[in-house]
């Protein structure tokens, strides 16, 4: 590997992927397995710019951004990608995508337009990773995007500008409301939700991002997160974090007995879903 880590794809799947038929794993769980069970570190952050992406490649850091696509006849899909290069001259970013690329040559080159178009479905997430020795120089690269707060912070002033300028664009209402929430402002962040769902955002979204569960959540709009939930699950039954929601919303009404099932389902099909696991002691279960 590039670090000349010992481990294979096996052993990260075996962690965050138990099950093959698991539609996602989330920007948050993968940087906890790095820092967790390897030498190097991670970070996640929101709201990256091309600019941020060609320093930290010229830079030979590891870029991971998490992406929408819509291969011929398939619809819309989140995906990650290694990004690998870029060339300014015909302004193109390169990236390892083990979906869309062949076995022979796993790569494939967008333009940088096209490239932050797909990226932006997904809040322009980037995951950075590095050796321990070389954090202050990313920290200092970074600058205020390294503190995550203000990251956050920023991305939400990110979202709101290409909301205001594009505002027929769901994802851009879609990002306002995930960065909304990262920094507690729920009420805003439904507001946001509610007008990218009803510009309309692909079906499979919500296999992927969960912000909006929890802003209606804490808005105690409990009906809205049974529905949103229960017509995910008719898409597909593998995304634990419904299940996990499912359970939150029983627990929060105080039906613990249904609560715990549904952890426990989560739990069944993600043993290592760390939030399902406190949500279950939590209300004494095991």
């Amino acid at each position: 590997s590039y670090f000349n880590w010992q481990g294979t794809q096996d052993d990260t799947a075996s962690y965050l992927k138990p099950d093959r038929e698991d539609k996602n794993v989330t920007p948050q769980q993968m940087v906890d397995y790095v820092n967790r069970f390897t030498s190097l570190k991670a970070i996640w952050r929101m709201a990256g710019s091309l600019d941020q992406i060609r320093w930290l490649i010229a830079n030979r850091f590891v870029v991971i951004v998490e992406s929408g696509y819509e291969p011929a006849g398939e619809g819309w899909f989140g995906h990650y990608e290694t990004v690998i290069a870029y060339d300014t001259t015909v302004d193109t970013i390169t990236v390892y995508d083990s979906y869309l690329g062949r076995d022979s040559r796993p790569t494939v080159t967008y333009p940088s337009a096209k490239f932050d178009s797909q990226w932006q479905s997904f809040n322009r997430n980037f995951i950075v990773i590095y050796v321990p020795e070389r954090e202050s120089e990313l920290a200092a690269f970074l600058g205020s995007d390294w503190v995550e707060s203000l990251n956050r912070q920023k991305a939400a002033q990110v979202a709101q500008r290409e909301a205001a300028s594009d505002p027929e664009n769901p994802y851009a209402w879609s990002n306002l409301g995930t960065s909304l929430t990262s920094i507690g402002r729920y009420p805003e962040a439904v507001t946001a939700y509610q007008q990218a769902l009803d510009l309309g955002l692909p079906y499979r979204f919500f296999w992927y991002q969960y912000g909006v569960f929890e802003a209606l959540l804490q808005t105690s709009r409990l009906e809205d997160v049974l529905t949103l939930v229960n017509s995910t699950l008719k898409t597909t039954s593998y995304v634990e974090e419904m299940y996990y929601y499912l359970g939150r919303v029983y627990e929060i009404q105080g039906n613990y007995a249904l609560a715990q099932t549904e952890y426990q389902e989560a739990l069944q099909r993600n043993p290592n879903y760390e939030l399902a696991t406190i949500a279950l002691r939590r209300i004494g279960g095991t």
